[in-house]
């Protein structure tokens, strides 16, 4: 397998918590590396983060609406997948 991604959701202590891992060969978690490019703004989205939530992530990349795009193209040309 090229690559693997796990996930997993549960409660804990009356939160939900959610875990994943994305594992794959060097060479396929490079070829998306040049399309992800971080956008050094600060993330508006913080604004609507509920001062209640104890974790949050963000991922704040330039140009967020084609980065999805670009990595599924960088990573499909290694595997020899169609888009």
């Amino acid at each position: 397998m090229e690559i693997s991604f796990a996930y997993s959701s549960d409660f804990e202590n009356g939160q939900a918590v959610e875990r994943y891992a994305l594992l794959g060969k060097p060479d396929l978690i490079d070829a998306p590396k040049p399309i992800i490019r971080v956008n050094r703004a600060e993330p508006k989205l913080i604004e609507l983060v509920p001062d209640s939530a104890r974790e949050f992530t963000i991922i704040n990349v330039e140009n967020p609406t084609k980065t999805p795009d670009g990595i599924e193209t960088a990573i499909s040309a290694r595997i020899g997948a169609g888009l």
